[in-house]
């Protein structure tokens, strides 16, 4: 029996995402989208063997900075990024990495300002602001104008292992699927997902098995860190203030090894259980009434309560996690005690 080779699936679903023009590869700096970046970058130096457009599509790698993420997993981040920058420089390929932050006024803080309550599977308001209205300006941006209909790839490192759910999703079906089933719902091109049917252990054969394409910061790292949270296979890290897993592993596991410290959790933890509180147990006294469930935003000395935790916060226990949000907790802090709105992005269209 011949032995299945994930890589040989892998590049031929970047040899079908040529037939976009250009490619959006989404990046978190996880594993899965390590791995992803890679092979997008080594078919660029190859010369896209293959390709149906008879040349490279022009790449745009995005990292979706939520300013909330493990200090260490953001700094390998941002690494990777400038890396990918000064390669394409040296050596002229058409590929442009950006960090792509929330606007001003629709991060953490600016929405507790607005009086915005813990995001919910009903309510998920979080995954727009923080990560996917960013990519689509951070595109808007980079290209100079909106994709035309059918000309832009999305790429992503999703695995169908991962959850039932995307396994689901990813058939046709299902009446959601798309070319090797990422399931991205945009009005420019298609999802491809060149891991969808790669294994954890796949991924990690694959990382330990060679140099990373844009050299420094090593992988080595990022093993190091899987490793020492002591779960290579399940453990997903992602932003502290996340209200929609039922049980917080990572993080935790990040105090254990002490890659973040164990004081800075625990009061991260306890201020997100404060904002749950006022939105969910006793919404008749911090939340403003009406809306479809009874109770709308939060009050404000509600909100004022909250980013004041916040901001003590920042300048104490767990100054070195909210380091990248500490301006914007000013911010947004200011502009409630002076009872002016903070200026909302204006929705995007396409």
């Amino acid at each position: 029996m011949a032995t299945r080779d994930p890589g040989v699936s892998a590049a031929s679903v970047l040899r079908a995402a040529t037939l976009r023009p250009y490619w959006l590869v989404a990046f978190s700096g996880g594993k899965d989208s390590s791995v992803v970046v890679d092979l997008a970058l080594r078919y660029m130096l190859d010369g896209c063997p293959g390709s149906r457009l008879g040349s490279c599509p022009r790449v745009l790698v995005v990292y979706s900075d939520t300013l909330l993420e493990p200090p260490p997993l953001r700094r390998y981040a941002l690494g990777v990024v400038e890396a990918l920058n000064r390669l394409a420089a040296r050596s002229g390929i058409p590929l442009t990495a950006v960090a792509a932050q929330p606007a001003p006024g629709e991060d953490l803080a600016g929405m507790i300002a607005r009086g915005y309550t813990p995001p919910s599977n009903r309510f998920r308001w979080c995954t727009k602001r923080w990560k996917l209205n960013p990519a689509r300006r951070a595109l808007l941006e980079w290209l100079g104008r909106r994709p035309r209909r059918g000309e832009l790839a999305v790429i992503t490192g999703v695995r169908a292992e991962e959850s039932t759910l995307r396994a689901w999703r990813a058939r046709p079906s299902s009446g959601r699927g798309c070319p090797a089933g990422s399931c991205f719902r945009i009005p420019w091109g298609e999802g491809y997902a060149p891991l969808l049917d790669w294994s954890a252990g796949d991924v990690w054969r694959y990382i330990d098995s060679r140099d990373p394409s844009w050299g420094s910061p090593h992988w080595r790292w990022l093993r190091a860190l899987y490793s020492a949270t002591g779960s290579l296979e399940t453990l997903r890290m992602g932003c502290w203030a996340c209200t929609l897993v039922k049980r917080d592993k990572a993080w935790p596991a990040l105090a254990e090894a002490g890659l973040v410290p164990r004081e800075a959790v625990e009061a991260l933890k306890a201020w997100l259980a404060e904002w749950l509180y006022m939105s969910r147990v006793e919404p008749e006294r911090y939340r403003e009434r009406g809306g479809r469930y009874g109770y709308s935003k939060l009050k404000p000395e509600a909100r004022l309560r909250l980013l004041r935790g916040l901001e003590d916060l920042a300048r104490g226990p767990a100054a070195c996690v909210l380091e990248p949000l500490r301006g914007r907790i000013s911010e947004a802090l200011a502009a409630v005690e002076r009872g002016e709105p903070l200026p909302l992005e204006h929705q995007l269209r396409g």
